[in-house]
C-alpha cells in the first residue's frame, strides 16, 4: 500500500529532481524495513544495508562493524565496493575508542576531507586507500552502541544533503531495530535451554546415582549451560583454612590433577577464593591478572566466576568456573551458577546424612 502510494505521487511531481530522490529513498526505506521483518538473520541485514545505501544513494563504498558483547570490540564482519584488503588489514576498535569518539563526536559523523581529522581509528588505512570522505552512522539502542556503519567515497570529496542523512539514519534506526530483535530472541532460545538444563539437574539429585556421579553430572550441564571452559568443585577443610579440588571438567573430561589452595586475608585482593569464604556470596571477576592464573596453572584463562556451596548456613566449598575471554560471564551466567552450586550443597547434604 506505501509503495503504491509512493508511486502515484512520483507520476504527478517527478518533474523536480529533489522530490523523485526524496520519493526513491522513502521508497527504499519501505522495500529495506519489510524485508527486515521477514530476515531476521543478521548477515542478511549486514549485506542488504550495505546494498541498499550504495545502490539508493549512489556510493563508492560501506562497511559494517559489529560489537562483539563478550569482548567489548567493533569488528569488521561486512561491505560493498572495498579494497581486497580491507578486510584482513583493518583493526577492531575498542568500546572504550568507540566511547571516547562519540563523546567527541556524537552518533553521526561526516568528514568532507578526512585530512582535517587526527583521531579516527584506522586513519592510515584510510589515507594508503585514498579515502577522502568518510561518514559514520552509529547502530545504536537505548543510547547503548550495537554497531557501526562507514561510508567512504575515494579519491573525490562527497556532499550528504538532508535527504541522504535522514535517509541513512531511519536504515541504521531500522537495522539496530532488527538487530535487537534477534539478540532478544536468542536470549530466549538461550533462556529455554538453559532451563531444560535445570530440569535435567533436578532429574540426577532424584537419582540413585552416588554423590561423585551426580556431581559430574551437575558439572557437565552446568558447563555447557554457562559455556565455561573449565568448571571445578573445591570442598572446604574448616580446620585446614584450605580448599581441595574434588572434581573439575574441562573440554578433555575430568580432570586428573589434584589442587590445595591455602586461604590468605579475605581482604587480600588476590584472594577471591578466601573473599568468597568469608562472605559467602559469589564473585564474578571479568578480567583477573594473569599473575592469578599463573599460580593455579591455568594460563590461557582471564575470567572466572565463583559460587560458595552453602547448606543450611554451613560452607561446604566453592563451585568455580572459567574462560579464557574477558567478561564471558554476565549477571544470568551468575544466578544459574548459584543454582548448581545450591544444588551441589543438596547433594552434598544428602551424601553426609547417608554417611552418618
Amino acid at each position: 500500500m506505501n509503495e503504491f502510494l509512493l508511486d502515484r505521487h512520483a507520476n504527478h511531481t517527478c518533474t523536480d529532481e529533489k522530490v523523485c530522490r526524496a520519493i526513491n529513498l522513502s521508497k527504499s526505506m519501505v522495500r529495506f524495513s519489510a524485508l527486515l521483518n521477514c530476515v531476521p538473520d543478521l548477515n542478511f541485514i549486514f549485506s542488504f544495508l550495505c546494498e541498499e545505501i550504495t545502490l539508493s544513494l549512489d556510493l563508492s563504498a560501506v562497511s559494517v562493524f559489529f560489537l562483539d558483547r563478550s569482548q567489548d570490540i567493533l569488528h569488521f564482519v561486512f561491505g560493498v565496493g572495498l579494497p581486497p584488503d580491507f578486510g584482513a588489514l583493518v583493526k577492531p576498535v575498542k568500546r572504550l575508542t568507540l566511547d571516547r569518539m562519540i563523546s567527541k563526536y556524537g552518533y553521526l559523523l561526516v568528514i568532507p576531507d578526512i585530512g582535517t581529522i587526527t583521531d579516527l581509528p584506522n586513519l592510515h588505512l584510510y589515507k594508503k586507500w585514498n579515502v577522502k570522505t568518510l561518514a559514520w552512522f552509529l547502530l545504536h539502542r537505548h543510547e547503548q552502541p550495537v554497531g557501526l556503519i562507514n561510508v567512504y567515497s575515494f579519491g573525490t570529496q562527497i556532499h550528504f544533503g538532508i535527504e541522504e542523512l535522514l535517509f541513512l539514519k531511519g536504515l541504521t534506526d531500522q537495522a539496530s531495530l532488527a538487530i535487537e530483535n534477534i539478540h532478544l530472541n536468542n536470549d530466549l532460545e538461550e533462556q529455554t535451554t538453559q532451563l531444560t538444563s535445570l530440569y535435567d539437574s533436578i532429574l540426577a539429585l532424584n537419582s540413585s546415582l552416588d554423590f561423585y556421579s551426580k556431581l559430574e553430572f551437575l558439572c557437565v550441564i552446568a558447563r555447557s549451560t554457562i559455556h565455561a571452559e573449565r568448571i571445578e568443585f573445591y570442598k572446604f577443610l574448616h580446620e585446614q583454612n584450605q580448599l581441595h579440588l574434588k572434581f573439575g571438567l574441562d573440554s578433555y573430561g575430568k580432570i586428573q590433577e589434584s589442587c590445595q589452595l591455602t586461604l590468605t586475608s579475605p581482604e587480600d585482593e588476590g584472594d577471591i577464593f578466601g573473599w568468597v569464604v568469608n562472605n559467602k556470596i559469589p564473585l564474578n571477576k571479568a578480567d583477573l591478572s594473569p599473575k592469578f592464573f599463573s599460580q593455579k596453572t591455568y594460563s590461557n584463562f582471564r575470567s572466572v566466576m565463583l559460587s560458595p556451596v552453602v547448606h543450611a548456613g554451613d560452607l561446604y566449598g566453592i563451585l568455580a568456573a572459567y574462560s579464557s575471554n574477558t567478561g564471558e560471564f554476565n549477571a544470568r551466567d551468575e544466578r544459574l551458577l548459584v543454582l548448581f552450586a545450591n544444588q551441589t550443597a543438596v547433594i552434598l547434604n544428602q551424601a553426609i546424612e547417608v554417611k552418618q
